[in-house]
């Protein structure tokens, strides 16, 4: 993937080229792991960096990261991500989780661009292109595409600290938002608060972080899984099946 820059001011091109670099030169090797295991073979012709400004005003996307069929989009500036992270935190989490996000947002956004790339590996069952797409899976496909790279980029310590800073956040917004299924996850999240938006993706990351703990790590047999209950036609929830056949 080509990187393509694309920011209303032209210094800030060399103010963030070293950490696209750096981004560029991670990817490959799980592009390569996804395309050995995970059936990558479309890959996104380039990532787009940009600045909060297009991302926001121009683009008007609610958060700094999103894929579509040809490309990735990015926010290439560090500290605008830290700000988005910590924002979420609750006054009450904030001592206990802000020094996280000032320490690992390079590793976050790395995640977070593998996220976009795993969401074009041919093995989740939705198309970019659909017209109306349905959702049922749409939490296992943005869990597993948030588990991938956490997986192959982190360290177990620093996977466990992230699952147990977003389980910590998913329980203080249960309060708030409610006990909400797993397939509440639909494309109408992205029409409300940020907190909501991610409320959603913490859920499915915890969700099927605990699902592939239950075979073992095997990710294989949960991806079978998930095609097995597609081919007997959904009869019943995808989170429900997991839970009856693990």
């Amino acid at each position: 993937m080509k990187p393509i820059y694309t920011f209303e001011i032209a210094d800030d091109l060399n103010k963030y080229h070293a950490d696209i670099t750096y981004f560029h030169t991670q990817i490959k090797d799980f592009q390569k792991y996804l395309e050995d295991y995970f059936q990558l073979k479309d890959i996104p012709n380039g990532v787009f960096w940009t600045s909060r400004f297009v991302m926001e005003e121009v683009l008007e996307k609610p958060v700094p990261a999103f894929t579509r069929d040809e490309a990735i989009y990015m926010c290439a500036v560090q500290d605008y991500w830290a700000q988005y992270f910590i924002a979420l935190l609750p006054e009450s989490l904030k001592d206990k989780y802000t020094s996280y996000y000032s320490e690992h947002t390079k590793d976050e956004m790395l995640a977070i661009l593998g996220h976009e790339l795993a969401h074009h590996i041919d093995l989740f069952l939705a198309e970019f292109d659909e017209e109306h797409p349905t959702c049922e899976d749409m939490w296992f496909e943005e869990g597993m595409a948030t588990y991938l790279p956490r997986k192959f980029f982190f360290d177990d310590e620093l996977f466990n600290d992230i699952y147990h800073l977003e389980k910590s956040l998913y329980e203080y917004y249960l309060n708030e938002f409610g006990d909400l299924p797993l397939e509440h996850f639909t494309y109408d999240i992205y029409s409300h608060s940020k907190e909501y938006i991610m409320f959603h993706y913490w859920m499915s990351f915890i969700k099927v972080t605990q699902f592939v703990s239950h075979v073992d790590g095997d990710v294989s047999r949960l991806f079978k899984l998930y095609h097995d209950w597609d081919t007997e036609g959904r009869k019943i929830s995808l989170s429900h099946y997991f839970e009856t056949h693990i």
